[in-house]
């Protein structure tokens, strides 16, 4: 019987699938001269036999009792009876052709072993195909760093494969790797220069890299000779190759790399390094917890590095918030991670590996952290932890947000801490997660709020978007292009457009969990199990609606018009979008009627009315009418339009135009520009149209860069001068937002600033269209779509450049139909001054460590939050400017009166002026010297802490009982 002159071995253990894919692949060679070998390991042994025989291939099927690969491989090894001798395991395809290629090589050439290129493909399916090995360079580096041959590349002479004894056994995921190592020692291999094979990425050596590692170092330190240079370079090249390898498999090197950085910038920044240290690692606990919740959700899909750790903080930041309104907020993670343990060590539930981190996520992931934290240490000058003497920096509601939190963390949700036994309705949740860190770490006043959220919200914010971005689209530059538009992106011809806002707090943290949230909606559409999922949904839906109403209604809103398309398309996704659909809508409803229902005063908000409308605000009506108050809100809509315009290649694109993707981007933007036109209220009616720009901006720029590949590398020129262009014209409508705008036409030209920028976008796109290749709407449109994009990228950092050269006119806040609202309720306390000492802040420290936490202050700063933001006491009677309209309406009148009586004690201390703090059980009293001109509360109440700013009074409570 003649020899054959090839044997291929395929060992495959319970994947038919893989198994049917290899088949495939031999099925379109030429195997002439080739046996063909299965060392079959799986639990059925029919299964691959009958795969087999309905194949058109001859081979035979060996079965063997699971040892092990390296065990099936050395039995196929056994088993062989070609010259030569080649491993293709089960899942792994021959390129077509390939075997003959090795064929004419065997004719050509006498060699032991040779090995040639492979074609790997990621979990994005995305190919590459091996480079060019230098086998000489190698060697000099004793093989170590990282170029090897893969046995899919390597084809070896039988009766030489045996003589090193195969494949060693001891090594678990390396036994290859020594074996060829073994055969570099018998001489250099021969070179097949084009791919025999394609693999995916996954295998032993992928999923289990640390050992790997430690595998290839103990292979080349007993089989080769290593001494002096060679073993020096060796050792550098693995650890080299150590490090490389952690940082693109490894979650760790990059969870440590942002911990790291989070907990300098504290500390730099002013933050004592000790609580940097507590908060750096609670944050980090947090995020673990929800990395381990997201995997739980998703564990047939190999989840991307990034993904669980953008996915993981906003998870975690929500899930240990509502955990801690009940139980110490790190039970949370603990949950997590014994659900996580349980399901692998008891249920016996696989979870896929994590995918690697990929390059463009990790650009992309720089890009926006860097750009954010020039930001952030723009906004730090405006807020210090600490001066001497009176700042006025920090934005008027930051108090009243602090002391939210501490209410939250210390008497619960609904309580008040502004008026004690009265309750609160008001979206508290992220202000009780600051609340709820500074507690237990004992964090500083404002340390949560001005430090940590904005710096943890800023990782998580990129984080989510990169790795979303490169989940929808394989152009690499698009998760930098997301993740920057994120964090400085903006509208065009007005400012106030940043997702990143670092004064409100619950608009910035809000946004994460818009981001996270997004994501669980789209991927729940297309994989995964229901009940995990509605909960999931349900919490965030709750989540968002209690940390900011206006960001929950841009998701409920969108994704309704979601499942309103798929239920009419009868879209193949419409039950799934409708079984998240519906505990979105419950999670939202019942965080409503908990936390926001039933407040004295609804926030503000109008509907379908011109008074107090964004536009002006902004100073964008071009004339003193109503006419141009309507005006001014379609200059509005207008500016917000190019940031959100790469969602329209959606629409040009067959493939993606009846998409769940496109149906919510749609819903976003439709929800996002109703806003605008129908709701008033100041500042706050541009807050729906900002929380949808989060989501939209990682849509816009998959869009644009979907636009720019199908453009294609012959029109890169014109994208680039497009996209400098676009930068210019960029500044120039910021030029054009400086002249201010006083609601004339002509005098101030800022009115104008979006409809430039609008008009010089399309003259750009349809310009680049132009010259060349035959003029196409769709190519206009392409260029359109990208100037537009790019115009609005820059937006917060050109606009704070411009804030300088702005002309300061009346117009900045336009007069017509626009009031500057009162107070809810009329107050004796007026005199608000803005800011606080530091003697101030050293008077509530000092109050905090010689209090109890239930201990009652009464203070005469009754409009003003700076009592219990500094001392996280309850109080008789502060802020009542925001208490009253955000409490019940039936706590009115409680509020006028406990004003009333603290103010009449500490301006007329008396027995009857006395007696109604006694009754209420107040232990101290907060005196802003300035508002009062009594400096002694003898008998009554005794000074224990005094300074020009700050009185504070222990009340004789033994008095009590006599008055």
């Amino acid at each position: 019987m003649t020899t054959p002159r090839l044997t291929i071995i395929t060992v495959v253990m319970n994947d038919p699938s893989g198994m049917t894919r290899t088949l495939t692949s031999l099925a379109k060679q030429d195997l002439t001269d080739v046996e063909y070998i299965i060392v079959d390991g799986s639990n059925d042994r029919q299964v691959i036999p009958q795969l087999l025989t309905s194949s058109t291939i001859t081979g035979t099927v060996i079965w063997a009792k699971p040892r092990g690969i390296y065990s099936a491989m050395n039995e196929g090894l056994r088993h062989a009876t070609g010259d030569y001798v080649y491993f293709l395991n089960a899942g792994d395809e021959m390129i077509e052709g390939s075997v003959s290629t090795v064929m004419r090589a065997l004719d050509r050439n006498s060699f032991e072993w040779a090995h040639a290129p492979v074609e790997i493909t990621d979990s994005h399916d995305d190919s590459v195909v091996t480079p060019a090995w230098d086998y000489e360079t190698e060697r000099e580096y004793a093989f170590a760093r990282g170029h090897f041959p893969a046995h899919q590349g390597t084809v070896v002479l039988t009766e030489t494969l045996r003589s090193v004894g195969g494949f060693d056994e001891t090594y678990q995921v390396a036994a290859d790797y020594a074996a060829f190592l073994t055969l570099t020692q018998r001489g250099a291999p021969a070179t097949i220069a084009t791919p025999l094979a394609r693999f995916h990425r996954g295998g032993l050596s992928t999923t289990r890299w640390a050992r790997a590692l430690r595998e290839f170092h103990r292979a080349r330190r007993e089989i080769l000779d290593l001494h002096g240079d060679t073993a020096r370079r060796e050792r550098i090249a693995t650890l080299r190759q150590v490090a490389v390898t952690a940082v693109h498999r490894s979650p760790w090197p990059l969870t440590v790399g942002l911990a790291a950085g989070t907990l300098v910038l504290l500390g730099l920044t002013g933050v004592a390094w000790a609580t940097a240290v507590g908060l750096t690692l609670s944050v980090t606990v947090q995020a673990l917890g929800g990395a381990l919740w997201w995997r739980l959700l998703r564990p047939g899909r190999s989840v991307p590095i990034l993904e669980a750790i953008g996915m993981g903080i906003g998870l975690g930041t929500a899930g240990s918030l509502l955990v801690g309104l009940i139980a110490p907020w790190w039970l949370a993670s603990a949950l997590a991670l014994a659900a996580w343990y349980g399901r692998r060590m008891w249920l016996r539930v696989p979870t896929a590996p994590l995918a690697p981190l990929g390059r463009p996520e990790l650009l992309g992931l720089l890009a926006g952290v860097l750009v954010g934290v020039g930001t952030l240490l723009v906004s730090f000058r405006a807020y210090p932890l600490a001066w001497v003497g009176r700042w006025e920096g920090y934005h008027g509601d930051m108090p009243f947000f602090e002391a939210v939190g501490a209410s939250v963390a210390t008497l619960g949700v609904g309580q008040s801490i502004f008026l004690e036994g009265a309750g609160l309705r008001y979206h508290v949740l992220v202000y009780g997660w600051a609340g709820q860190l500074t507690l237990s770490t004992d964090a500083a006043p404002f340390v949560v709020l001005v430090r940590l959220l904005p710096i943890v919200t800023l990782i998580g914010i990129v984080a989510v978007g990169c790795s979303w971005t490169r989940h929808v689209t394989r152009v690499s530059w698009a998760p930098a292009f997301a993740g920057v538009l994120l964090v400085v992106g903006g509208f065009v011809g007005t400012t106030f457009g940043g997702v990143f806002n670092f004064d409100s707090p619950s608009q910035t943290m809000t946004t994460l969990w818009v981001l996270v949230l997004s994501v669980l909606l789209l991927q729940a559409t297309t994989s995964g199990t229901w009940i995990p999922q509605a909960v999931s949904a349900f919490v965030l839906g709750l989540v968002v609606t209690g940390g900011k109403v206006s960001s929950a209604a841009v998701v409920v809103g969108a994704w309704g018009l979601v499942v309103t398309i798929g239920l009419i398309g009868r879209a193949p996704w419409w039950r799934r979008a409708l079984g998240v659909g519906v505990p979105l809508l419950g999670g939202s409803m019942v965080a409503y009627f908990w936390l926001l229902a039933g407040s004295a005063n609804a926030g503000g908000l109008e509907v379908f009315t011109l008074l107090d409308r964004a536009s002006s605000v902004q100073g964008l009506n071009p004339v003193v009418t109503p006419r141009g108050i309507a005006a001014g809100i379609l200059l509005l809509i207008i500016a917000a339009l190019p940031r959100w315009a790469g969602v329209v290649w959606f629409g040009t694109d067959r493939t993606t135009r009846r998409s769940v993707t496109t149906a919510y981007a749609v819903g976003l933007v439709l929800v996002g520009v109703g806003s605008i036109a129908i709701l008033s209220g100041g500042f706050n009616d541009l807050w729906f149209a900002v929380a949808a720009s989060a989501p939209l901006a990682v849509l816009s720029a998959v869009g644009i860069a979907q636009a720019v590949a199908w453009l294609g590398p012959e029109q890169r020129t014109r994208v680039i001068l497009v996209v400098v262009l676009a930068l210019t014209a960029a500044v120039v409508v910021a030029g054009v937002w400086a002249t201010g705008s006083t609601g004339v036409i002509g005098d101030g030209w800022r009115w104008a600033g979006p409809i430039i920028g609008l008009g010089l976008g399309l003259i750009i796109g349809v310009c680049a269209a132009l010259p060349g290749r035959a003029w196409s709407a769709r190519s206009a449109l392409a260029f359109t779509i990208i100037a537009l994009v790019v115009m609005a990228l820059p937006s917060r950092a050109i606009y704070a450049i411009a804030e300088p050269f702005s002309r300061a006119t009346g117009g900045i806040w336009s007069p017509v139909l626009f009031t500057t609202q009162d107070d809810f309720v009329t107050l004796i306390d007026q005199n608000r001054t803005p800011g606080w000492t530091d003697q101030q802040a050293a008077a509530g420290a000092w109050l905090r460590a010689n209090s109890r936490p239930d201990d009652l202050v009464a203070t005469n700063t009754t409009r003003s939050a700076l009592v219990p933001a500094l001392t996280r006491l309850p109080t008789f009677a502060s802020d009542l400017r925001l208490q009253t309209p955000y409490g019940r309406a039936e706590d009115v009148a409680l509020a006028l009166s406990r004003e009333a009586d603290a103010w009449l004690f500490i301006d007329a201390p008396s027995e009857d002026s006395f007696a109604p703090l006694c009754a209420a059980g107040v232990d101290w009293i907060w005196v802003d010297p300035e508002r009062t001109p009594v400096d002694s509360w003898e008998p009554f109440a005794t000074p224990v802490w005094t300074s020009p700013d700050a009185i504070i009074l222990a009340m004789s409570a033994s008095l009590c009982g006599t008055t």
